[in-house]
């Protein structure tokens, strides 16, 4: 080999490791895994919506995003790409269906109905500031549970509704199904605030105030050996 080939290989060989030391030292988003046998999954809530913004209430009401609920929603479009999703389900309602298509451009998505938040019954439509002087200042008490209350919270229910623990057992059932049928793939559902937050203290058994997700959060969940796990939880940054 001349002197001129050894040369250009040193040289190759330099650019190569400086090409490997830039991309190893490029800082990534915080992220916690879970090894075998344990199964990761995500639940995001959906962007911003006009009756979000002026508080209130939707449940099962098919209410759009609005302006800055699409952006919000194409904002998490990097940090979903981080986590590694392979798949996305969406609930049916426009608002969580758009925040998927507008996170998750590069997957298809799914929708399923069993994603839903709670529903409100005669509550749906009713802004927050009139829910005592409409159903009561005991029933919103109890509706608006403190970690003391949990129990008996579990079974209230606004008129015409459903109770905690009824929507609570559909997202569970529903996210449980579509883990074990993709047990291989790492899924998002995009889902709705509620239902994310009673999953959420559920599965602890606390009440804390981040259960309180703003728009276009993300819960990362495991399942280890059928109990499930809430490891961490990311916001939007600022």
């Amino acid at each position: 080999m001349n002197a001129s080939a050894i040369i250009r290989i040193s040289s190759a060989i330099l650019i190569a490791s400086a090409v490997w030391d830039s991309i190893s030292t490029r800082p990534r988003a915080r992220r916690m895994t879970c090894s075998p046998p344990m199964r990761t999954f995500y639940l995001i809530r959906h962007g911003e919506t006009d009756w979000n913004r002026q508080e209130i209430m939707q449940g099962h009401t098919n209410i759009p995003l609005n302006e800055t609920g699409l952006a919000q929603a194409r904002r998490l479009s990097s940090l979903v790409l981080s986590l590694g999703v392979d798949m996305a389900i969406s609930s049916d309602l426009d608002r969580a269906h758009q925040t998927a298509l507008a996170a998750l451009p590069f997957l298809e998505v799914a929708k399923d109905p069993r994603l839903r938040e709670i529903h409100l019954g005669e509550a749906e439509g009713v802004p927050r500031g009139e829910l005592e002087a409409r159903f009561g200042a005991e029933l919103m008490k109890k509706w608006y549970f403190s970690e003391a209350a949990a129990a008996a919270a579990e079974e209230v229910r606004l008129p015409g509704g459903e109770s905690h623990s009824e929507a609570r057992v559909r997202l569970h059932r529903c996210i449980v199904e579509w883990v074990n049928k993709y047990p291989g793939q790492r899924l998002a559902f995009v889902t709705h605030g509620m239902i994310m937050r009673l999953l959420a203290q559920h599965t602890t058994g606390q009440f804390r105030p981040e259960y309180r997700a703003p728009n276009c959060s993300v819960f990362e969940f495991c399942i280890e050996r059928e109990t499930l796990k809430l490891r961490q939880i990311f916001h939007l940054s600022d």
